[in-house]
């Protein structure tokens, strides 16, 4: 079994136990034994049609198998974890001169270049797993197994080098990093370059901005955790393990500066995220557990979810210090956080030249944080509320198997069709807990992903149904009034409308200002449901088969405030609005911190969007 080196806790010792038991039970259930490649039913992927689908055996869940057995090391488990990295080695690119050498596909009898653009990351993923091998059992496989990975090992760092990788592209530049590092000392083969300059480069970087291109994002902030925190446990150098404990530092500072203890929630904004409840972003729950010494228990050892890769994580050696410690476990501090996290745009994007800016307030009950514009992309959360929605957080609590009740939420997302679309751009302004937000449209854009799918400006594309929403979710409908009523169920909603909503603990609202499409007037509902409220608002009437650019619907302006306050504070004043020559005005007065937003209604590219805001 590896060792993290240093003293832990019963309970800690017990918790990664659990989650290498829990990680091999879940992919052991799924290993093709003729094979020796865990295997599952994958869906066809329209952002890569050519990607295999229906019954496939899988590459990085595979290694991800074999590092676990090893860290077990029960009777028989060497002998799998052997077979199943014989498979492995078997399936990287090792063709002399090939574009993606070093490389694994994601399904095994796949090339790697069947990807348009192949996915590079599973050099760096799958080289981690191989570096955490080679570094903790060789002495548990043959020798044959040994020189394999130890060679794997080097080609995917080859294959990490040969990749120009840009340093705003946080997780991927902080794995190469590692990476190539523990292939320069652990495979015993020659590589080209200094062993440390990936990391130099990352650190550096780093220790300039204090800050994150991929910004408050839970998934790429573990990851980046995790590779510095391997570079200190798996190699020798010790100028590495310095630039990778100021990484560490910064990585703490990022995360508590949105973290709320009273909620085990970051508030928004965030650049990346697949989920936006942290209870669902598992892998970063474990790291927050282990970090913590199990002071902060996200998941109950009796009751892991059966998701194979936490078990990867079992035998990291994440250290917080005890200030941090005492941050994350403790009262929430109250207070506003004003950050910029880029000189010219979100990251993976088109540039626009406007600082990526992001405000988060936070309160003893409330936290809400928003970017001052960005694309609607389905993994943004540009704007992003968590409250205590007192009855259901009370009565639920955090350990109900997961279950994301343990507080109430408020966020925006557009939708083409059903399904989230990226080409809005949404515009805000923030002071405390009040934000004024504006949504337009963007040409050209993104589609379902911001760079792998571009919508073209003057290209057609199906427009059946383009919606707006803003949900609040995990809170009791009948907590809710607009103009002051009881809902009863769907509602229309028109500018100049304002919904509320109180808890025991949490006041918010949020008032509908502007709803527009090239000067005629929007659509929109407050619908509530089992779990909550959304205000919707139908850019377009439905129209199934209708086909048209972007461009082509002119102006976009749908506004309005959001707010959210701790106790039972009386409703704030309204906010009034003001049009002209494609731009609109919103405007929030406020004795202490009046807010204006301005923002563009043309429909043109995110530079002028950008250049539009006031």
């Amino acid at each position: 079994m590896s060792s993290t080196g240093r003293e832990q806790h019963h309970e800690t010792d017990q918790f990664r136990r659990a989650l290498n038991r829990t990680g091999i039970a879940a992919l052991l259930s799924q290993l093709d034994r003729d094979h020796h490649l865990v295997a599952t039913e994958a869906p066809f992927r329209p952002l890569h049609p050519n990607l295999s689908w229906g019954r496939v055996l899988l590459t990085k869940e595979s290694s991800s198998l074999a590092l676990q057995l090893l860290d077990r090391n029960d009777e028989g488990d060497a002998e799998l974890a052997a077979r199943i990295l014989t498979a492995l080695l078997a399936v990287q690119d090792v063709r002399p001169g090939s574009p993606t050498f070093g490389l694994w596909p994601w399904h095994a009898g796949d090339d790697p270049g069947v990807m348009d653009p192949p996915d590079w990351n599973w050099a760096d993923f799958i080289g981690s797993m191989l570096a955490r091998i080679v570094h903790d059992h060789l002495t548990l496989l043959p020798p044959a197994v040994v020189e394999g990975a130890r060679t794997a090992l080097s080609n995917a760092a080859r294959c990490v080098l040969s990749r120009p990788v840009n340093l705003a592209y946080t997780n991927i530049a902080a794995m190469g990093a590692w990476v190539t590092l523990a292939a320069h000392e652990l495979s015993g083969h020659d590589l080209p370059g200094e062993p440390r300059e990936r990391l130099r480069l990352f650190h550096e970087e780093v220790t300039r901005t204090q800050t994150f291109a991929e910004f408050n994002t839970p998934n790429y902030w573990f990851v980046t955790l995790e590779a510095m925190t391997l570079i200190k446990q798996c190699t020798t150098d010790t100028t590495a393990h310095a630039m990778a404990d100021d990484v560490i530092d910064v990585l703490w500072r990022h995360w508590l500066a949105r973290w709320h203890s009273g909620l085990r929630q970051v508030g928004g904004p965030v650049s990346r995220t697949y989920d936006s409840d942290l209870i669902n972003n598992r892998p970063t729950c474990v790291a927050l557990q282990l970090a913590s010494d199990c002071r902060l228990q996200l998941y109950d050892v009796d009751d892991l979810p059966a998701v194979g890769r936490l078990g990867e994580q079992a035998y990291v050696d994440y250290r917080a210090t005890p200030e941090v410690i005492d941050e994350l476990c403790g009262p929430p501090l109250p207070g506003t956080v004003v950050e910029t996290f880029t000189p010219d745009g979100v990251v993976h994007a088109e540039r626009t030249g406007l600082p990526a800016v992001g405000t988060t307030w936070r309160d003893t009950h409330v936290i809400i944080g928003s970017l001052n514009q960005c694309d609607t992309f389905n993994e943004r959360r540009p704007l992003l509320g968590w409250f205590d929605s007192s009855g259901w957080f009370d009565s639920l609590g955090w350990f109900e198997s997961g279950d994301p009740t343990h507080a109430g939420r408020v966020e925006a997302r557009l939708f083409r069709e059903g399904e989230p679309f990226a080409a809005g751009n949404l515009s805000t302004v923030q002071a405390e807990g009040r934000v004024l937000w504006l949504l337009s449209l963007a040409s050209p854009a993104g589609n379902r992903h911001v760079k792998r799918d571009i919508i073209d400006a003057g290209e057609p594309v199906d427009l059946a149904a383009l919606t707006w929403q803003l949900s609040w979710s995990w809170v009791a409908p009948d907590r809710f009034r607009l103009d002051g009523q009881r809902l009863t169920g769907p509602t229309t909603i028109t500018p100049g409308s304002r919904l509320t909503v109180h808890t025991d603990r949490v006041s918010g609202g949020l008032d509908l200002l502007a709803a527009t499409v090239e000067g005629s007037d929007v659509t929109c509902h407050v619908v509530p449901h089992e779990t909550g409220v959304d205000l919707r608002c139908d850019l377009l009437p439905e129209s199934p088969g209708r086909r048209m650019p972007i461009m082509d619907l002119g102006t976009v302006g749908i506004a309005g405030s959001l707010w959210l306050t701790g106790g039972l504070d009386p409703s704030p004043a309204r906010p009034t609005t003001a049009s002209a020559a494609d731009r609109l005005t919103v405007s929030w007065p406020d004795a202490r911190l009046p807010l204006q937003l301005t923002g563009r209604t043309r429909i043109g590219s995110r530079a002028e969007h950008a250049a539009g805001l006031g």
